[in-house]
Formats: structure tokens, sequence, C-alpha cells
């Protein structure tokens, strides 16, 4: 097989099988597509949230490290995900299911799933993971880490899903991170139609997502991010200020979205966050400004400092002459005036000039009186 069509896309459409042309993808190590025929590559989803417990919290195999999601355009994608697999890869052929569970009725339980099964694969790929397959699910409102009385919705689908490995993993360490392969993860990246799930789809917003060892969504999961039970309101603090964190009456937290409020990724330099209505951290519209509006400034964001730097530069304010002064940056009030050399000799009969060529000062003598003036002056300092 040869390198580009080792990075060559592959989808299943309709059962049939057929190979597009070849793509460079940056991030992406080995993706395989299962899309509807007008479907792109999925983009990486920015607005995420990590495992509540931590790195490591499974064994690498079920652990699932973080969770993505934005507002899909509805054309036709209502919601976009993307849930992060700690392992890149895996020796042999073994199997593992992860599900992104959806909520639409605003309670603490799943209405709907979204899951898929990545595999192994030997052979040029490196055994980095390949999605095998996906289904939908609708499921009966009464579990919070699992989709109970899971009822498999018919394809085909115009919801589109891959696999990929990327520079994922928010754990970096100290112990129990980093994880596996860090900093890899496999990525689960879904574009969700609602109208998949007929009129069930409406509204439908991320509860949790989670890894099961069997093919039954409705079966107790090896690892969820977000899932807690619960006997007060105490217990169910996620530290997010995107969510109302409630302890439900059956004994499991519940996380409300706050929109609107001021959040923030820790990063200082990519501008201010605003929560999402899917109770994520948003992606700031902008980078911090840091345009001080002088314009003999360096501006910098300085990210150790979480400030605005702004280094002066006397050098962009001269005029290279030596007549009018040395120019400087003025922090506030930009390029300032250099003050002239100063060429009187004191002598009142001089005439005293500054010479642009020489980088001096010319002191012209005013006639014969001058001249003796002159003299006498120099026997003087003699």
């Amino acid at each position: 097989m040869s390198h580009q069509d080792f990075f060559g896309r592959v989808r299943l459409l309709g059962g049939a099988i057929a190979t597009s042309s070849s793509i460079a993808l940056a991030s992406c190590l080995t993706c395989l597509v299962l899309a509807a025929p007008a479907a792109a590559l999925l983009p990486v989803t920015a607005d995420c949230r990590p495992d509540a417990g931590g790195a490591n919290d499974q064994a690498g195999e079920s652990d699932v490290t973080r969770f993505c999601a934005v507002v899909g355009d509805g054309a036709p994608f209502e919601l976009e995900t993307a849930l992060s697999l700690d392992l890149a890869r895996i020796e042999g052929a073994a199997t593992i299911r992860v599900c992104s569970l959806l909520n639409t009725d605003g309670d603490a339980f799943a209405n709907l799933a979204v899951c898929a099964a990545v595999k192994g694969a030997t052979g040029n790929n490196g055994n980095h993971l390949l999605l095998k397959d996906f289904q939908l699910y609708t499921c009966s409102d009464a579990g919070a880490d699992r989709c109970s009385d899971a009822a498999l919705v018919a394809a085909p689908y115009g919801t589109a899903c891959e696999a990929a490995q990327d520079k994922a993993d928010p754990f970096p360490g100290p112990g129990p991170g980093p994880g596996t392969h860090y900093p890899e993860d496999t990525l689960v990246r879904c574009r969700i139609d609602a109208a998949d799930f007929g009129g069930a789809g409406t509204g439908a917003k991320p509860l949790d997502s989670c890894s099961y060892s069997s093919d039954d969504p409705g079966s107790a999961p090896s690892d969820c991010l977000a899932f807690r039970a619960c006997d007060s309101n105490d217990d169910c603090n996620d530290e997010s200020p995107c969510t109302t964190d409630t302890c439900h009456v059956s004994g499991v937290c519940r996380y409300a979205p706050k929109a609107g409020v001021s959040c923030s990724n820790s990063v200082y330099c990519d501008g201010d966050e605003t929560c999402t209505s899917l109770g994520l951290c948003g992606s700031a519209d902008d980078a911090r400004g840091c345009d001080d509006g002088v314009g003999c400034t360096l501006d910098n964001c300085d990210e150790i400092s979480d400030s605005c730097v702004h280094l002066t530069r006397n050098s962009v304010c001269s005029d290279e002459l030596f007549c009018t002064g040395v120019e400087f940056c003025d922090s506030v009030l930009d390029c300032q005036a250099g003050t002239p050399p100063n060429c009187t000799d004191g002598v009142s009969c001089t005439a005293d000039t500054c010479n642009e060529e020489t980088d001096g000062c010319d002191h012209a003598s005013g006639g014969e009186a001058c001249g003796a003036v002159l003299a006498e002056l120099a026997g003087q300092t003699r």
C-alpha cells in the first residue's frame, strides 16, 4: 500500500465500499469515515470537558478522557460531538464501544444515544484504532449512565461519524497521568442529524459519554465522564461555571447548562470564553486584543503573566537626522521628537549651526573683529 493510499479516505455508502481521492490529514493519523455521500471530513470540535474522574480512572482500554460538543448549523446537523478514548492504538483486533448519551427533556437521564465501535487493526496502519461501525438508539429516559431499554434506530442515517487519532489527551500529569499513548487519544467525532430520530431528536443536548464492554448500550458502563451517584447537591459539584449541579431525587447528579456565563479554558491569550447552551465552556470569538493604539510599541500577549505586554521601540521613531536629536518612543504618547544638539559656543560673534553632513556643529566667524576675539579666547584657554 502506498503512503497516499494509506492516508486516503474510505467510505461505506449503503453497503458499497468506495475509495475517494487521497487527502492530507494534518491532525489525523488514520481515519475511517461512515457517512452519507455528501458528508465531508469532520472538523475537530473545540468546546470540551475532561473526565470528572481524572486521568486513568479506568483501564486504558475503557478510559474515556474528554467530551466536546458544539451546536450544528441544522443543515442537516444539529449537534457535533467528539469523544476521546485514552488509547490511540491497540494490539490485535479487539473492539471497544463508546456512546454519547443525549438528553432531550432537561432531566438527568438519556433519551438518545450515538454509539460507535472502534477496533484495532494490524498492518500498515500501525495498529491505530479505526471506526468499525456506529448505531443510533432511542432510550426509555430511565438511565443516567446508559441507554436503558435501547431501541435501535434503523439505518441509513444522515448522521456521520469518524474515528481518528489526535493530540487531544487532557491529562499530561503528574500522576496518575499522563494517559496511555499521551498526548494522543482516539477521537470518535460525529455530526448528528436529529431527523434520524424522528420527532424524538428535537432539542437533543449532551448528557454523558461512556464506554461499554457489551454491545448493549443499556448495560453497565466501564467508564463515564460525568456520571456520579449522590446524596446531596454537594456531591455533584463539577467545578464548572457552565452547569447548575443538583442531586436528582433518583440519587444521580444532574448538570443543567448555564448559557452566557463567563468561563475560562485556562488559556488567557485566546480571549474570553462564555458558557454555551450545551453546558460547556465555549471558544472565544476572538483572541485577546493587545493593541494599545501606539504605533511605536510591539504588542504581545504574555501567557505566563496573563497580561498584555507593550515593548517600546525607539528605532521606529528615528528620522535618521543628527540635527533633530534622538527621537524616542513614549508608551502612551507614541513617537516623540528628539532634542536637537546644543551648538552654542558662547561667543556672540559666531554663527552657530548644526552640520548634518559631519554630524557635528559649525561656528562661523563674523569677520576680522570676531577673529581677534576668538584668538583672545583661544589664548586664555592655553
